[in-house]
């Protein structure tokens, strides 16, 4: 009798175990999306909370909202794709909400952030430009927009290399190195910088004297080519005539070339650190930053070159 009821009682507490073990799925009322695709981890607890059963967490059951966005799905239809898809799961203990929200997380951007992010850009390449002070406003209104979560990284491309006579700029947002998003962005820019004006009146053909000129902080956004070294234009000739006060373009002044067709110049040739150079012949007269024909003495090949300085053109390779 004794040994009966001993074994009466290790088979119910076995049962009693089995019971205890057996495989529950409670889904939550509310659920965050970490990605593109929803788990069934997101949207429910799975229990007892085993090894194996972590790993059911990463079943995948179908795309989550956009970022930023949420759905409600009736916990009756993930229930069905899930046994659907995974038969092995139809013996489970299935109970929680009826219905779960699922709301992705997203990273707000807005227009005060994106003034932001050109402003930082401005002041990042201040060094390089020849304004003194740069600043933009930005044309239009932007609406917000919700991007992943993740690391966020944006590169900011100018319509203008010179920068300061850009119109537009193109945002490009990655999230963990990924492009996400590419943005155009009219601006409209204010800079700042040291000019060269006209004191008088300078007319068509007239040779510049010393006393024509100054120095003075003007805007130079929307100006083609501003001359800011005052030096570089006494004793050149006027090819248009200039009004007093206005501020000086090189293209209206007549400059001899740095480079005359015939002459030996070195031929540059950098990218990063590395700068290789090499001797040329130029086919064509050229001015600083004109593009002109040049002969390699080496190879005997004609390459495109930029004037850089006298006797010296720069290729890009």
């Amino acid at each position: 009798m004794t040994r009966l009821w001993l074994m009466l009682t290790l088979l119910l507490l076995c049962g009693q175990a089995t019971a205890a073990l057996a495989l529950e799925i409670r889904f939550r009322p509310q659920a965050q999306a970490q990605g593109e695709i929803l788990l069934l981890g997101e949207v429910a607890q799975i229990l007892p909370e085993t090894p194996e059963n972590r790993l059911l967490g990463d079943l995948t059951l179908f795309r989550a909202p956009a970022p930023g966005e949420e759905e409600l799905h009736q916990a009756a239809d993930i229930r069905a794709y899930v046994q659907r898809t995974n038969p092995d799961l139809a013996e489970a203990a299935w109970g929680g909400a009826e219905e779960v929200r699922v709301i992705r997380a997203g990273i707000t951007v807005d227009q005060a952030q994106i003034n932001r992010i050109l402003q930082d850009y401005l002041k990042a390449q201040q060094d390089n430009l020849a304004a003194t002070t740069t600043s933009l406003e930005i044309v239009g209104r932007i609406a917000p927009f919700v991007l992943p979560q993740g690391k966020l990284q944006v590169d900011v491309i100018p319509s203008d290399p010179a920068i300061v006579n850009s119109n537009r700029f193109t945002l490009i947002f990655r999230i963990d190195s990924r492009v996400v998003k590419n943005l155009s962005v009219r601006v409209q820019m204010q800079a700042m910088a040291q000019l060269v004006v006209a004191t008088t009146e300078l007319r068509r053909g007239q040779i510049i004297g010393q006393g024509d000129l100054q120095l003075v902080e003007a805007e130079m956004a929307r100006l083609r080519e501003p001359c800011q070294d005052l030096d570089e234009l006494i004793g050149k000739k006027v090819r248009r005539t200039i009004r007093a006060g206005e501020p000086i373009e090189c293209y209206s002044i007549e400059f001899p070339p740095m480079v005359q067709r015939g002459e030996l110049v070195t031929i540059v040739a950098a990218k990063g650190s590395l700068t290789i150079s090499a001797r040329g012949l130029a086919r064509e007269d050229g001015k600083k930053g004109d593009v002109i024909k040049v002969r390699n003495t080496s190879s005997q090949k004609d390459v495109h070159c930029r004037v850089i300085a006298p006797g010296v053109v720069e290729v890009e390779f």
